[in-house]
């Protein structure tokens, strides 16, 4: 900073000495410029502390000399938006504000400005704070919040902070590649994963109320609209002795659940049919002892029993053999999908009717569903009594709805029981496990099937197939080979 050669006084630049007793009894440091000249006329006793002079060596300065003259632009638009009533601590760029004391030493500060008129005279009254200590606890508090980030980032757990609004605060990569959903896209952003909205609202309160979640099972939907289990571990976060976000960790529970899911459903049909099975060659193969020339008949009946018994074993295999293929699914036009059920209607069977709001050729799913889709039509068509199934294609965001319905049930109950609850049924149609086959298959691409809805119960059967079209993505998504 540069002054007068002799250090200038208040009759060089026309001072009006009205002003000594106001500007002294600040506690700030507060320098007054006049307004066209944009020279200083006067400075109290705490400017000459802050710039570290006697406050008569400021006099004369220009005010553009109080601040680093390699940016004098910024820093005469950062004082004008002081002039305006805006308290002012940074540059346009978010850098600090900096006063530059004689002896060559920067202090950053605060800066408030107004413009007044003393005796006619347009002058402005610059007050400066020193901000030093408040500097250092930002800093001290963005070096805080970056190894935090750099922690969450670094947890192999999917890791989220939440407002009690919902708001995103924090999102880490695990929960972006877990997910689907870039942090720079959610971050800011009310996006609930939630399949019922209303269950985040819930838990928001509960948390409002410091309940902690340990382990709490739930569903979310993924970016590319799989169904997620997860376990959640959620926390309140403070401000103060107030309650102001949540900090949740989400333990995705799929292959676990997965793996469960498939061994019960399995384990349980294969013991109840292979048990029925065996009594059925146990009973036949004692008649057959003791029937004599009859025993040709038992004879093929156990025949019959051990084949089917062969055919269940070999279900049993492709079930497991679908269920482990890995890599990125291929896509396949949801139109492809649902045609097979009309191929399906020949001879005797209902006819079936489509009703889709997707246009042809923009929503697509996993090709591995029409499998899966084919067996349930089978189903249905081979139970059914009734004269036509309507099939509806309800295309959402990230997934899609094929519904089958009829004015009768349109399955077995036995196979209700499987789809609903898991059981072990009587599988009494000759289906093998060809329902167990089509749901873990759905399961575990990330769908489900339910049977039946308030309104219509049994008479409705309804697939859920996540989406894998470009359409389906959301600008919230990671870049990936399917999305």
């Amino acid at each position: 900073m540069s002054r007068t050669e002799d250090g200038g006084d208040s009759s060089d630049v026309g001072y009006d000495s009205s002003l000594d007793f106001t500007v002294d009894a600040l506690p700030d440091a507060v320098v007054v410029a006049d307004a066209d000249t944009g020279r200083i006329v006067d400075a109290n006793a705490a400017a000459g502390d802050l710039f570290r002079c006697r406050p008569a060596e400021l006099v004369g300065v220009h005010q553009s000399e109080l601040h680093p003259s390699d940016r004098t632009a910024e820093y005469a638009e950062a004082f004008q938006r002081g002039i305006d009533d805006e308290r002012v601590d940074r540059l346009r760029n978010g850098d600090p504000l900096y006063i530059e004391t004689v002896d060559g030493h920067r202090k950053p500060v605060e800066i408030n400005a107004r413009q007044r008129t003393v005796d006619g005279r347009a002058v402005v009254l610059g007050v400066f704070r020193e901000i030093s200590d408040q500097l250092e606890r930002e800093q001290q508090l963005e070096a805080t919040t970056t190894r935090l980030e750099t922690l969450l980032d670094a947890l192999p757990l999917p890791v989220a902070v939440l407002r009690l609004d919902g708001t995103v605060q924090r999102w880490n990569q695990a929960a972006e590649e877990t997910f689907g959903y870039a942090a720079e896209a959610i971050v800011g952003e009310q996006q609930s994963l939630f399949l019922d909205d209303a269950e985040l609202g819930d838990l928001l309160d509960q948390l409002y109320d410091e309940t902690v979640f340990s382990g709490y099972e739930t569903v979310l939907r993924g970016c590319d609209g799989r169904r997620i289990p997860i376990e959640l571990y959620a926390h309140p976060l403070y401000e103060g002795d107030t309650v102001s976000g949540v900090i949740g960790v989400a333990v995705d529970i799929s292959d676990q659940q997965r793996r469960v899911q498939q061994l019960e459903v399995l384990h349980r049909l294969l013991r109840h049919n292979i048990r029925n099975q065996l009594g059925v060659i146990r009973g036949w193969a004692e008649e057959l002892t003791a029937s004599g020339p009859e025993g040709n008949d038992a004879a093929a009946r156990i025949s019959s029993a051990s084949q089917a018994l062969l055919e269940m074993s070999e279900e049993a295999k492709q079930i497991q053999s679908d269920l482990m293929a890995d890599g990125q699914p291929t896509p396949v036009e949801i139109d492809t999908v649902v045609s097979t059920l009309r191929e399906l209607a020949s001879g005797d069977a209902p006819t079936v009717t489509v009703d889709s709001s997707a246009p042809p050729g923009t929503v697509a799913v996993p090709a591995q569903t029409t499998r899966a889709v084919t067996i349930l039509g089978e189903t249905v068509l081979t139970h059914v009594d009734d004269d036509r199934v309507d099939v509806r294609v309800d295309p959402q965001d990230r997934y899609v709805v094929v519904e089958l319905a009829g004015s009768k049930p349109l399955l077995p109950a036995g196979e209700r029981e499987l789809i609903e609850h898991g059981r072990e049924t009587a599988l009494n149609h000759g289906n093998g496990l060809d329902m167990a086959h089509a749901l873990l298959l759905v399961q575990s691409l990330g769908g489900d099937i339910s049977v039946g809805d308030h309104d219509a119960p049994a008479r409705t059967l309804q697939v859920e197939l996540p989406r894998i079209d470009p359409d389906a993505s959301s600008d919230l998504c990671l870049d990936c080979p399917v999305c």
